[in-house]
């Protein structure tokens, strides 16, 4: 169980450090003040996020409606 905690902890950083910090950094070596990269970043992020909440929603929906519980 241990081994698994550190294990997701370490995925977890790798996922901040790829989907955050590493765009951000290559949207600032690119030319882009700190402010603009982080910023579209954050921008990216939230539209991504959004995505995937509304897809979890529908499947979410979808399956309740085939097991039968919504008419």
């Amino acid at each position: 169980m241990r081994k698994l905690g550190i294990a997701l902890v370490l995925v977890f950083i790798a996922w901040l450090l790829c989907s955050n910090l590493l765009p951000a950094a290559v949207f600032y070596l690119a030319g882009n003040t700190q402010q603009a990269a982080f910023t579209c970043m954050n921008l990216i992020s939230m539209i991504t996020t959004t995505s995937a909440y509304i897809y979890a929603y529908y499947r979410m929906y979808r399956a309740i409606k085939t097991i039968g519980c919504i008419g």
